[in-house]
């Protein structure tokens, strides 16, 4: 797992549009964070693709417990490019998908307490295979605010 992240603050918006993902794994992810903080077992939503054209929502609501799927059943057939969408509203996180960045389409959301105003939003991608290495390119990410 590779995070880079810049830090955000109360309701935010990340997005990016994922334009090509090596595949190390059918279940590799390239995709978009929103995360408490850079621990490993912080609470943290992610919207990510696989290689196997898979869209997954996940989600961790308390610090330490397991991530989960948020979305229900992957939305299968989606390959890059793909621009995604996270957003932050009070402590509602809401997922969405684009062919061109502009027409947005609702994946899932989820609520939950605790996150921290202050947080990091950013890019994140793993190849799901210790002590590999996995690549994927985005282009024109950005975080408001």
């Amino acid at each position: 797992f590779h995070f880079t992240c810049q830090e955000a603050s109360g309701d935010c918006e990340i997005q990016a549009q994922i334009t090509a993902q090596q595949r190390t794994d059918a279940f590799a992810k390239a995709g978009l964070m929103i995360r408490a903080n850079t621990s490993a077992n912080a609470r943290n939503v992610f919207l990510g693709l696989t290689p196997g054209g898979g869209l997954y929502f996940h989600a961790r609501t308390a610090t330490g417990i397991a991530t989960n799927h948020v979305a229900g059943t992957p939305l299968a057939g989606l390959r890059p490019p793909l621009w995604l969408k996270l957003t932050r509203s009070g402590d509602t996180y809401a997922a969405y998908r684009s062919t061109n960045g502009t027409t947005w389409t609702f994946v899932a959301s989820v609520d939950f307490t605790g996150m921290p105003i202050n947080t990091l939003a950013g890019l994140a991608v793993t190849s799901r295979v210790p002590g590999t290495l996995s690549t994927a390119a985005f282009t024109a990410p950005s975080v408001t605010p």
